[in-house]
């Protein structure tokens, strides 16, 4: 069996508006490195499984603050998982009902999936085409979504967005 490379030269798609699914999500917040992140959300999963929470969604993440200007053992981010239903957050996790959300999204596709560049492709086409960021502080990485199928090197980057 002859197994895909990865992109070793990253792409980046032109950006793209798209619906984000509202729904009951359980959040596990992280103060500090965004790179625990990733570490974190074997923590959720185990919460979910203790709890009978089934998921409707692949995990998440939701970056509060940019790691440009933000120290990095300040910088806030929640692991997030879509749910079948609401149920009661416990210990660390909190749930709660997330609205549909207008975004503007890039897709990466490449091996070491951070380019400082993906927010100002965002941001540009944002100032270009007569949007500009809503009031929501939720910044969204979504990885491995289910409308990406088995792109193992590859995240979509969401911003929600209203009209300017």
């Amino acid at each position: 069996m002859v197994l895909p490379l990865p992109k070793l030269v990253p792409t980046v798609s032109p950006c793209y508006l798209k619906r984000r699914r509202g729904g009951p999500t359980a959040f596990l917040r992280n103060v500090g490195s965004f790179h625990v992140l990733y570490e974190r959300q074997k923590e959720l999963l185990a919460w979910a499984a203790q709890a009978g929470a089934k998921a409707a969604g692949p995990v998440y993440f939701i970056y509060h603050d940019d790691s440009a200007v933000t120290p990095e053992e300040e910088l806030r981010g929640d692991v997030c998982l879509p749910l079948q239903e609401l149920v009661p957050g416990s210990g660390a996790v909190t749930t709660r009902v997330v609205e549909e959300a207008l975004c503007a999204c890039v897709l990466y596709e490449g091996v070491n999936t951070r380019g400082p560049s993906l927010w100002g492709v965002v941001y540009e086409w944002l100032e270009k085409n007569g949007w500009t960021e809503a009031a929501a502080p939720e910044k969204h990485q979504l990885l491995h979504d289910e409308d990406l199928g088995d792109m193992d090197d590859a995240f979509e980057l969401c911003v929600p967005v209203k009209r300017a």
